[in-house]
């Protein structure tokens, strides 16, 4: 990530684990075969 970017590469890196989380969290307790028939997650 060059330099000019804007924010440094730590805070996207941690907006990733957030984001890994959040997706963790909302489709728990799911299995795949619901996972892929629910078309809302």
């Amino acid at each position: 990530m060059s330099e000019g970017a804007g924010r440094a590469w730590r805070f996207c890196i941690r907006d990733m684990i957030v984001f890994a989380g959040n997706v963790l969290d909302y489709t728990r307790g799911m299995d795949q075969p619901s996972f892929v028939a629910n078309r809302l997650v």
